[in-house]
């Protein structure tokens, strides 16, 4: 039952000054609240704040006293406002409270009243709502079933806390770090922007159309279409827009159509030698035009795509998305190439424009479509926000999940697209609206030989060797143990029971540890594999499809190294591949996020191209070892031999792939301990030092992550101000 109902009117505001800021917030707009019932507020509660009016800023605090006592920033609350939505979270009083202050951050905008609505909630229910709320933002929870309900709540608060701070980290980096590039001198690329319309809001579309003519590079035409727009306010306005600048060229419609229709319509009234696609109700950066051009001066490109963010009803920018660069495997998985897009008109041609039946994903449809006649070396990624997708309720950019055509219609698109690859191949939807898998059949079954380098652990050897017996569906492995001077009694017994089985074999290498050339040894033993997986021996299989997974990707002529995901004991993730420069060297990408975490967009549920992954579970086909001289064994004894070893791959001009459907728990290093004495202290050191002479620069511009985001952490978060 509700405890406490306020409904403030917007008269009820009244600004306020302030001289300083505290951590995460510097408020703007202030009110009080006095609780009309008799007993003060103590212990734990159900927070809810609901606004029809689209907030502009998604920075709160919720300030609360006792009558007689002074305002003090550290009894706060901090929630995100949500944009037409309710938003709530666990909040607790540690004292009697009685009297609330609500600060609203910059920009924010207020709807004709606001809801706030306290619920007294049990600790057991409080308990739950902690813990569901930080395993979902990855934190790494130990035993958190018998954590202190205080402590959890801590950190549950700090969850808040940090999305307030990210937000100003995004608030600040459009102040401190953002930056573009000078006018180009010579304007000689004419660029066509497609602009269908239908039915937009005048002030959205008026907004799209002026990024247009603010633009610093002017050698472009707008192209507009409108598809029978039921407002006449609509038409006037294109009318009137385009009286004033005659690069401003229109097409109204005969007939409603669909967005496909009526961008073939702006197609077919454009010259430029490139089109640029908005939506009506979208914005382009002033220079979005001048940094294309930019590229396109330094060498030909077919496809240009940019970084993007989203901007609200009040044009607050907000949820910055910072690219890969050409991701083959991450396109299949869905359309993060999205905004901005421009392409070569003569290949939008050719493919044939917009194709009708496939609204919803057709900007999709036609990059795959442009992809397929082109190459990798002229899809260019700027890895700048070049573009502001509106996001405004029902609209895709506030949530996919509103709009599941647009997920049936990307599944047609994809479908095509693979079938022209390989006819075989098949593609079903993923768990994430608009996301996808394509399935890769294997025809005909290769060797596979998984080598497991141990020294007696026997237990754990046993855990990674029975899950794979019983938990691996392709047939056609072998599993090769190597023995580095087991001198326990068990463990030489098991390892001879295991050597008597048909698929099962046990190598013997006395010199002492080398992890590379252990691995080198037993590659050097298979001479009838066609695959080797180099395995950890503290790991352990979940799906039966790990194997099958992982083949049917390495099996493919431009794949080299494929890893898997792999997960602490508690469920945690240990390996979502590796991410170069963070660290120094590199750093394993979502560290401790939670297992069904979606990741930096979506990107722990899809496969993508990286530049490494790990060697505690990495197939690879032999060839391309062998070709690579194997793991540096001189160098690179214990650290970083995997990361080395698959950026020679990719200088062979292979790609390494990490999948999300083959997962395995990995006991991280159980089996030779944490690096913490002082000779493994030096040599990690000495090891670190080899991979920045060896690898140099490449190691700071990783092209599967980007710029923008920090080496500092693993958790893809904004690079921190200067």
């Amino acid at each position: 039952m509700a405890r406490w109902v306020n409904r403030v009117n917007k008269a009820s505001l009244r600004s306020v000054e302030t001289s300083s800021r505290h951590d995460f917030f510097e408020p703007a707009l202030s009110f009080d609240l006095s609780l009309s019932h008799k007993s003060p507020l103590h212990g734990f509660y159900m927070l809810e704040v609901n606004d029809s009016h689209p907030f502009a800023a998604n920075l709160s605090a919720l300030y609360y006293q006792n009558a007689s006592t002074d305002f003090n920033p550290n009894k706060s609350f901090f929630l995100p406002l949500g944009r037409r939505k309710t938003v709530k979270r666990v909040v607790y009083f540690p004292e009697l409270s009685d009297v609330f202050k609500w600060d609203i951050s910059d920009g924010v905008a207020i709807g004709d009243s606001v809801c706030l609505k306290l619920s007294k909630i049990s600790r057991r229910f409080a308990k739950k709502m902690l813990t569901k709320k930080l395993l979902s933002n990855g934190c790494f929870l130990e035993d958190f079933a018998e954590m202190d309900l205080l402590d959890l709540y801590g950190r549950y608060d700090a969850v808040f806390s940090a999305k307030n701070q990210r937000a100003l980290d995004y608030k600040g980096w459009i102040t401190e770090v953002e930056n573009f590039s000078p006018a180009i001198k010579n304007e000689c690329t004419k660029f066509s922007i497609i602009l269908p319309v239908y039915n937009p809001s005048i002030e959205h579309l008026a907004n799209a159309m002026s990024s247009v003519l603010s633009q610093t590079y002017s050698n472009w035409e707008l192209c507009i279409s409108d598809d029978c727009s039921i407002d006449p306010a609509v038409r006037d306005l294109i009318l009137q827009w385009a009286a004033k600048d005659s690069r401003i060229k229109y097409v109204f419609r005969l007939e409603n159509g669909n967005i496909s229709a009526a961008s073939n319509s702006a197609l077919s009234i454009s010259t430029g030698e490139y089109v640029t696609l908005l939506d009506h109700d979208d914005v382009l950066a002033p220079c979005a035009l001048n940094e294309v051009a930019l590229v396109l001066a330094s060498g030909p490109a077919d496809i240009i795509y940019s970084d993007e963010d989203k901007i609200d009803e009040n044009n607050v920018r907000y949820e910055p998305h910072f690219k890969s660069d050409f991701n083959f495997e991450l396109i299949l998985s869905h359309n993060y190439i999205s905004h901005l897009g421009v392409y070569k008109r003569s290949l939008v041609e050719k493919v044939g424009g917009f194709r009708l039946g496939y609204e919803g994903c057709q900007d999709y449809d036609l990059v795959l479509r442009c992809l397929a006649e082109s190459n990798v070396s002229k899809i260019k990624h700027i890895p700048k926000i070049l573009y502001h997708w509106r996001a405004i309720e029902g609209s895709t950019a506030q949530d996919a999940s509103q709009k599941s055509y647009t997920s049936l219609a990307g599944l047609k698109a994809l479908k095509d697209a693979v079938y022209k690859i390989d006819n075989q191949w098949t593609v079903e939807i993923a768990d994430l609206p608009n996301t996808y898998k394509v399935n890769r059949p294997i025809i005909k079954t290769p060797l596979v030989s998984i080598i497991i380098p141990t020294k007696d652990q026997k237990d754990l050897l046993e855990s990674c060797v029975d899950s794979i017996l019983l938990k691996t569906e392709l047939t056609n492995y072998e599993i090769v143990i190597v023995d580095n001077g087991s001198v326990e009694r068990e463990t030489k017994k098991y390892l001879s029971k295991l050597s008597e089985k048909e698929n099962i074999r046990v190598l013997n290498y006395s010199a002492p540890f080398n992890f590379s050339a252990i691995n080198n040894y037993a590659v050097s033993q298979c001479p009838e594999s066609e695959f080797v997986l180099l395995l950890n021996n503290d790991v352990e299989v979940i799906n039966k499809g790990w194997l099958s997974e992982m083949v049917s990707l390495a099996k493919q002529e431009d794949v080299g190294c494929v890893g898997a995901k792999l997960y602490y004991t508690n469920g945690l993730i240990q390996h979502a591949g590796v991410i170069l420069g963070i660290g120094g060297v590199a750093g394993h990408s979502h560290k401790c996020f939670s297992q069904d975490h979606h990741g930096y967009f979506s990107r722990l549920k899809l496969r993508q191209d990286l530049s490494a992954v790990t060697a505690a579970c990495l197939l690879v086909k032999k060839s391309v070892y062998n070709q690579v001289g194997g793991l540096n064994e001189e160098d690179l004894t214990i650290a970083f031999n995997d990361v080395d070893f698959c950026l020679k791959v990719r200088d062979l001009g292979l790609r390494n792939v990490w999948t999300p459907f083959a997962e395995l728990y990995h006991h991280e290093s159980i089996s030779r301990g944490a690096e913490d004495t002082p000779e493994k202290i030096q040599r990690f050191n000495k090891e670190a030092s080899y991979m920045k002479d060896r690898w140099g620069a490449s190691l700071l511009s990783d092209p599967y992550y980007n710029e923008n985001l920090t080496l500092e952490h693993e958790n893809f978060t904004i690079r921190a101000c200067k």
